[in-house]
Protein backbone atom coordinates (compact mmCIF):
# COMPACT_ATOMS: atom_id res chain seq x y z
CA UNK A 1 0.00 0.00 0.00
CA UNK A 2 2.87 2.20 1.33
CA UNK A 3 4.94 1.19 -1.90
CA UNK A 4 1.69 2.34 -4.21
CA UNK A 5 1.04 5.54 -2.81
CA UNK A 6 5.06 6.33 -3.17
CA UNK A 7 4.28 5.26 -6.80
CA UNK A 8 1.37 7.75 -7.42
CA UNK A 9 3.28 10.85 -5.64
CA UNK A 10 6.47 9.67 -8.11
CA UNK A 11 4.64 9.37 -11.16
CA UNK A 12 2.31 13.18 -9.96
CA UNK A 13 5.40 14.99 -9.50
CA UNK A 14 7.15 13.79 -13.02
CA UNK A 15 4.47 15.13 -14.58
CA UNK A 16 4.55 18.48 -12.62
CA UNK A 17 7.84 18.67 -14.03
CA UNK A 18 7.20 18.04 -17.40
CA UNK A 19 4.17 20.65 -17.42
CA UNK A 20 6.22 23.04 -15.99
CA UNK A 21 9.43 22.62 -18.32
CA UNK A 22 6.67 22.68 -21.15
CA UNK A 23 5.66 26.07 -20.16
CA UNK A 24 9.16 27.65 -19.74
CA UNK A 25 9.99 26.70 -23.69
CA UNK A 26 6.19 28.01 -25.19
CA UNK A 27 7.33 31.58 -23.24
CA UNK A 28 10.98 31.83 -24.53
CA UNK A 29 9.38 30.96 -28.16
CA UNK A 30 7.21 33.69 -27.50
CA UNK A 31 9.84 36.42 -26.37
CA UNK A 32 11.68 35.45 -29.49
CA UNK A 33 8.37 36.15 -31.90
CA UNK A 34 7.77 39.10 -30.02
CA UNK A 35 11.60 40.30 -30.88
CA UNK A 36 11.63 39.61 -34.39
CA UNK A 37 8.11 41.29 -34.79
CA UNK A 38 9.43 44.15 -32.90
CA UNK A 39 12.86 44.45 -35.13
CA UNK A 40 10.09 44.44 -38.36
CA UNK A 41 8.28 46.97 -37.44
CA UNK A 42 11.65 49.18 -36.59
CA UNK A 43 12.93 48.40 -39.87
CA UNK A 44 9.50 49.37 -42.13
CA UNK A 45 9.55 53.18 -39.96
CA UNK A 46 13.50 53.71 -40.59
CA UNK A 47 12.69 52.74 -43.97
CA UNK A 48 9.27 55.17 -44.52
CA UNK A 49 10.94 57.90 -42.83
CA UNK A 50 13.31 57.66 -44.91
CA UNK A 51 11.20 58.18 -47.59
CA UNK A 52 9.64 61.51 -45.88
CA UNK A 53 13.05 62.89 -45.55
CA UNK A 54 13.61 62.17 -49.43
CA UNK A 55 10.24 64.06 -50.06
CA UNK A 56 10.77 67.12 -48.26
CA UNK A 57 14.59 67.61 -49.05
CA UNK A 58 16.22 70.79 -47.88
CA UNK A 59 12.74 72.82 -48.03
CA UNK A 60 12.35 72.50 -44.48
CA UNK A 61 9.17 70.26 -44.69
CA UNK A 62 7.14 72.12 -47.79
CA UNK A 63 6.97 69.96 -51.13
CA UNK A 64 6.70 72.43 -54.06
CA UNK A 65 3.92 71.35 -56.53
CA UNK A 66 4.54 70.29 -60.32
CA UNK A 67 5.93 72.85 -62.52
CA UNK A 68 2.91 75.20 -63.55
CA UNK A 69 2.13 74.61 -67.32
CA UNK A 70 -0.33 77.74 -68.77
CA UNK A 71 -3.25 76.86 -70.71
CA UNK A 72 -3.02 77.65 -74.65
CA UNK A 73 -4.23 80.68 -75.31
CA UNK A 74 -8.19 81.11 -75.96
CA UNK A 75 -8.40 81.86 -80.14
CA UNK A 76 -11.68 83.21 -80.75
CA UNK A 77 -13.42 82.77 -84.12
CA UNK A 78 -12.79 85.71 -87.01
CA UNK A 79 -16.37 87.53 -86.82
CA UNK A 80 -15.39 89.29 -90.70
CA UNK A 81 -15.25 85.43 -91.78
CA UNK A 82 -18.15 85.07 -94.19
CA UNK A 83 -19.80 81.93 -94.52
CA UNK A 84 -20.02 80.14 -97.91
CA UNK A 85 -23.46 81.52 -99.13
CA UNK A 86 -21.93 85.17 -99.32
CA UNK A 87 -21.72 86.51 -102.45
CA UNK A 88 -20.13 89.78 -103.64
CA UNK A 89 -22.18 92.99 -103.32
CA UNK A 90 -23.46 94.26 -106.80
CA UNK A 91 -20.64 96.63 -108.91
CA UNK A 92 -20.59 100.11 -106.74
CA UNK A 93 -21.20 103.35 -108.56
CA UNK A 94 -20.73 106.54 -106.12
CA UNK A 95 -23.37 108.62 -106.05
CA UNK A 96 -23.81 111.32 -108.90
CA UNK A 97 -23.46 114.28 -106.62
CA UNK A 98 -21.14 113.12 -104.18
CA UNK A 99 -18.11 115.09 -103.04
CA UNK A 100 -14.96 114.46 -105.14
CA UNK A 101 -13.31 113.18 -102.18
CA UNK A 102 -16.29 110.87 -100.49
CA UNK A 103 -14.28 107.77 -100.42
CA UNK A 104 -16.80 104.73 -99.80
CA UNK A 105 -15.82 101.37 -99.73
CA UNK A 106 -18.21 98.62 -99.91
CA UNK A 107 -17.68 95.43 -97.98
CA UNK A 108 -16.09 92.26 -100.25
CA UNK A 109 -19.13 89.83 -99.25
CA UNK A 110 -23.10 90.46 -98.23
CA UNK A 111 -25.41 88.02 -97.32
CA UNK A 112 -27.97 87.41 -100.39
CA UNK A 113 -30.63 89.50 -99.22
CA UNK A 114 -28.77 92.54 -98.39
CA UNK A 115 -28.65 94.82 -101.24
CA UNK A 116 -26.35 98.59 -101.77
CA UNK A 117 -27.86 101.18 -103.77
CA UNK A 118 -26.24 104.41 -104.85
CA UNK A 119 -28.71 107.61 -105.13
CA UNK A 120 -28.26 111.16 -105.76
CA UNK A 121 -26.05 111.96 -102.92
CA UNK A 122 -25.76 109.13 -100.59
CA UNK A 123 -25.13 105.21 -101.07
CA UNK A 124 -27.67 102.60 -98.54
CA UNK A 125 -27.52 99.20 -97.50
CA UNK A 126 -30.83 97.65 -96.85
CA UNK A 127 -30.35 94.79 -94.50
CA UNK A 128 -33.79 92.54 -94.14
CA UNK A 129 -35.11 91.48 -90.53
CA UNK A 130 -34.07 88.05 -90.57
CA UNK A 131 -30.80 88.77 -91.29
CA UNK A 132 -30.40 90.33 -87.91
CA UNK A 133 -33.39 89.88 -85.49
CA UNK A 134 -36.31 87.48 -84.47
CA UNK A 135 -39.82 88.87 -85.46
CA UNK A 136 -41.09 91.55 -82.97
CA UNK A 137 -37.23 91.10 -81.05
CA UNK A 138 -33.80 93.59 -80.81
CA UNK A 139 -31.61 91.45 -79.45
CA UNK A 140 -29.47 90.20 -82.73
CA UNK A 141 -29.23 86.76 -83.47
CA UNK A 142 -25.97 85.49 -83.64
CA UNK A 143 -25.38 84.97 -87.04
CA UNK A 144 -25.96 88.58 -87.49
CA UNK A 145 -22.12 89.17 -86.44
CA UNK A 146 -20.80 87.98 -90.27
CA UNK A 147 -23.01 90.56 -92.18
CA UNK A 148 -22.40 93.15 -89.51
CA UNK A 149 -18.34 92.34 -89.44
CA UNK A 150 -18.50 92.66 -93.19
CA UNK A 151 -19.72 96.07 -93.06
CA UNK A 152 -17.51 96.98 -90.06
CA UNK A 153 -14.55 96.33 -92.16
CA UNK A 154 -16.13 98.89 -94.99
CA UNK A 155 -16.83 101.67 -92.37
CA UNK A 156 -13.00 101.30 -91.37
CA UNK A 157 -11.88 101.61 -94.97
CA UNK A 158 -14.37 105.14 -96.31
CA UNK A 159 -13.39 107.98 -95.56
CA UNK A 160 -15.06 111.46 -95.30
CA UNK A 161 -18.66 109.83 -94.74
CA UNK A 162 -20.15 109.66 -91.64
CA UNK A 163 -23.09 106.28 -91.35
CA UNK A 164 -26.75 106.59 -90.31
CA UNK A 165 -28.76 103.54 -89.29
CA UNK A 166 -32.39 103.50 -89.40
CA UNK A 167 -34.28 101.33 -88.15
CA UNK A 168 -37.74 100.40 -90.09
CA UNK A 169 -40.42 98.27 -89.17
CA UNK A 170 -43.93 97.20 -90.54
CA UNK A 171 -47.75 98.24 -89.15
CA UNK A 172 -48.57 95.78 -87.17
CA UNK A 173 -49.35 96.85 -83.48
CA UNK A 174 -49.50 100.54 -82.39
CA UNK A 175 -47.03 103.13 -84.04
CA UNK A 176 -45.42 104.19 -80.75
CA UNK A 177 -44.26 100.63 -80.27
CA UNK A 178 -43.05 100.05 -83.59
CA UNK A 179 -41.21 103.47 -83.22
CA UNK A 180 -39.32 101.83 -79.96
CA UNK A 181 -38.83 99.01 -81.51
CA UNK A 182 -37.19 100.61 -84.64
CA UNK A 183 -35.27 103.01 -82.52
CA UNK A 184 -33.80 99.97 -80.36
CA UNK A 185 -33.09 97.72 -83.54
CA UNK A 186 -30.64 100.46 -84.97
CA UNK A 187 -28.92 101.11 -81.29
CA UNK A 188 -28.58 97.68 -81.39
CA UNK A 189 -26.46 97.58 -84.30
CA UNK A 190 -24.86 100.96 -83.39
CA UNK A 191 -23.76 98.84 -80.19
CA UNK A 192 -22.71 95.48 -82.02
CA UNK A 193 -20.03 97.95 -84.58
CA UNK A 194 -18.60 100.25 -81.57
CA UNK A 195 -18.06 97.77 -78.91
CA UNK A 196 -17.49 93.97 -80.73
CA UNK A 197 -16.17 95.41 -83.73
CA UNK A 198 -14.61 98.11 -83.12
CA UNK A 199 -16.09 100.69 -85.04
CA UNK A 200 -15.35 104.74 -83.83
CA UNK A 201 -18.98 105.80 -81.81
CA UNK A 202 -17.89 109.41 -83.13
CA UNK A 203 -18.93 107.97 -87.63
CA UNK A 204 -22.70 106.53 -86.25
CA UNK A 205 -25.56 107.94 -85.48
CA UNK A 206 -29.36 106.23 -85.41
CA UNK A 207 -33.20 107.04 -86.05
CA UNK A 208 -35.87 105.03 -85.57
CA UNK A 209 -38.86 105.61 -87.96
CA UNK A 210 -41.00 102.62 -87.00
CA UNK A 211 -43.64 101.91 -90.21
CA UNK A 212 -43.66 106.16 -91.09
CA UNK A 213 -41.57 104.97 -94.23
CA UNK A 214 -42.69 101.28 -95.92
CA UNK A 215 -41.13 100.35 -99.29
CA UNK A 216 -44.01 97.82 -99.80
CA UNK A 217 -47.54 97.22 -98.50
CA UNK A 218 -48.40 96.23 -95.35
CA UNK A 219 -51.56 94.14 -96.61
CA UNK A 220 -49.23 91.06 -97.76
CA UNK A 221 -46.66 88.99 -95.82
CA UNK A 222 -44.00 89.34 -98.91
CA UNK A 223 -44.60 93.14 -98.14
CA UNK A 224 -44.62 93.37 -94.58
CA UNK A 225 -41.30 91.17 -94.33
CA UNK A 226 -39.57 93.64 -96.38
CA UNK A 227 -40.44 96.67 -94.84
CA UNK A 228 -38.96 95.28 -91.47
CA UNK A 229 -35.48 95.74 -92.05
CA UNK A 230 -32.20 97.86 -91.07
CA UNK A 231 -30.83 100.55 -93.84
CA UNK A 232 -27.36 102.49 -92.99
CA UNK A 233 -27.29 105.83 -95.12
CA UNK A 234 -24.12 106.29 -95.98
CA UNK A 235 -23.88 110.21 -96.16
CA UNK A 236 -21.19 112.42 -97.75
CA UNK A 237 -19.33 114.58 -95.12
Amino acid sequence: MIQRVGLIFFLSLILLTGCSGDKEVTSEEGEAVEKQTNAEDSAAREVNDEKDENKKGNNGGYVPPDPYVPPDPYIPPDPYKPPPSYVPPDPYEPPKYAPPDFDYQPPSYIPPDVSISSGKKDVVITIPENVLFDTDSYKLRKDAYYALGQIAQSIKKSKNATFRIDGHTDSRGSASYNKQLSEKRAQAVKQALTDKLEVSESLLEIQGFGESKPVASNDTTEGRQKNRRVEITVIPD
